[in-house]
């Protein structure tokens, strides 16, 4: 089984899905400052678009990508976060499709963010409790589990990977990309579903 950072969206999502508040969050910019020489911390790599081989992908394909890349920067990279807007049911691009794949190691934060046909680099310095990312299973099969419940009419979704400090698992976080959203909230490890929650619980 595959072993697949976590921005300000994923928190407001983990939040409203009630997994609790402490799932880790990059600090803001001015809170703690790296260097990107690699006096201070692991140099960082240089924004570049895909080769022709890894234009096509989806979740889980460019994780393997990003887990590549930040191995590059530092042979002691983790994955403690990942998000995809706006994907279809495979986790693949379904238009303006952005993934982001985050890494600590030590004290010094990567965030890999795919987008179009461009790979980028961006240095985010993190929450020292962030947690290393457990095993997962494919973003489909979690797309799949999520629509088994019923609840999800959208045709795109939010795809988030994290594993908050109050939750003994790695979870993963579906989510339908349209207003009132409904989200599901599932094991990361088997897919069971864990919670399902609606933004506008009165809509009809």
């Amino acid at each position: 089984m595959k072993k697949l950072r976590c921005s300000a969206t994923i928190l407001a999502l983990f939040l409203l899905a009630g997994c609790g508040g402490n799932v880790p969050l990059v600090l803001e910019e001015n809170q703690a400052k790296t260097q990107s020489s690699g006096l201070f911390g692991p140099k960082m790599p240089k924004d570049r678009p895909l080769a022709a081989e890894e234009k096509k992908g989806g979740f889980d394909a460019y994780f393997v990508l990003a887990q590549k890349e930040s191995l590059k920067w530092s042979k002691d990279a983790v994955l403690v976060g990942a998000e995809a807007q706006n994907v279809d049911e495979k986790g693949e691009k379904a238009g303006g499709t952005k993934y982001d794949y985050s890494f600590t190691s030590g004290k010094h934060g990567l965030t890999i963010s795919i987008a179009g046909n461009n790979l980028a680099f961006e240095e985010k310095p993190v929450d020292p409790k962030a947690l290393k990312i457990g095993a997962f299973i494919p973003a489909p099969q979690a797309i799949a589990a999520a629509k088994t419940t019923d609840q999800l009419k959208a045709a795109t979704f939010v795809l988030a990977l994290a594993h908050p400090s109050d939750s003994p698992t790695t979870v993963f976080l579906v989510a339908e990309l349209k207003k009132n959203p409904v989200r599901v909230l599932l094991n990361a490890e088997n897919g069971a579903v864990i919670k399902v929650t609606k933004e506008n619980p009165d809509e009809k």
